[in-house]
């Protein structure tokens, strides 16, 4: 099990893709208010061929700034004004590459191999917060059908963070053929997933259709683009957290949980 390690600002501020220099550097002139070069290198032990560079990375973050003198002076923004700085820049960052994916999907495509669709593939995964990161997940990325089966329980998690809405706003760009059947155990259930359907960014319609029943659903599962399979397994001392997951790409087994999908589905309450 991953050890809960406290967060240290060599942590943050390397997921915000800063190097350990940069850090060293800026950590060194917010502890000393105002420097030069010599000084920063003395409390660093960083050379001067290597020093200036990192300043100026750090000016470009927005953290320090630099006064134009001789010797040139380094002095920290206010610590709300560096991070938001940091917060804008990243984001930017984030745009710049966001404008690129479409040019990069094109190339990588090119150079994707041409492997059958239906080729019988499957892994697990036995870590709840990964069930949720590496398999349901894929909802985001159906192409054409889908059909899950879950209860009140698979939904909550699902909708705690941003997942759930990405899934949904998929399912209406692409305008996605859905059938969702979601379990209950009680009518406060009920009424919680009532909301939650009429806050949904897609109409219910003949190619989105969501059923209710007033069962456990024992094994919570989804089929869609007509060859891939998520099953759900639930831990069996504890019935709200779940165990492992089972993702796989099989047209057969596709094929027999349809029909098992069908009768659930003959069971469900319209909405």
């Amino acid at each position: 099990m991953a050890e809960n390690r406290t967060p240290t600002e060599f942590g943050i501020l390397e997921e915000f893709g800063l190097s350990r220099n940069e850090i060293r550097t800026y950590l060194t002139v917010l502890s000393m208010g105002l420097s030069d070069a010599k000084e920063i290198c003395s409390q660093t032990g960083i050379p001067s061929s290597k020093i200036y560079n990192l300043l100026e990375n750090l000016e470009n973050y927005g953290l320090i700034e630099i006064q134009e003198s001789r010797p040139k002076k380094y002095k920290p923004l206010s610590l709300d004004h560096a991070l938001e700085n940091l917060r804008k820049f990243k984001r930017s960052e984030y745009d710049r590459f966001k404008a690129k994916l479409p040019t990069l999907k094109s190339i990588l495509q090119s150079r994707s191999s041409d492997f059958k669709s239906d080729a019988i593939f499957w892994n697990i995964t036995l870590n709840e917060e990964e069930i949720f990161n590496r398999h349901i997940s894929r909802f985001q990325f159906v192409e054409f059908v889908a059909m899950i089966c879950i209860d009140y329980t698979t939904l909550e998690k699902i909708t705690r963070g941003r997942m759930g809405q990405d899934i949904s706003l998929n399912f209406k760009e692409k305008k996605i053929t859905t059938k969702l059947i979601i379990g209950y155990d009680s009518e406060k259930e009920k009424g919680k997933i009532l909301d939650w359907v009429h806050q949904r960014p897609r109409e219910i319609d003949s190619k989105n259709q969501i059923r209710l029943l007033n069962e456990r659903i024992s094994t919570p599962f989804g089929l869609f683009d007509l060859n891939k399979v998520i099953l759900i397994m639930r831990h069996p001392a504890k019935q709200k957290r779940f165990l492992l997951s089972i993702y796989m790409v099989n047209k057969s087994l596709y094929n027999d949980l349809s029909p098992l999908f069908d009768s659930i589905w003959q069971r469900g309450e319209d909405i």
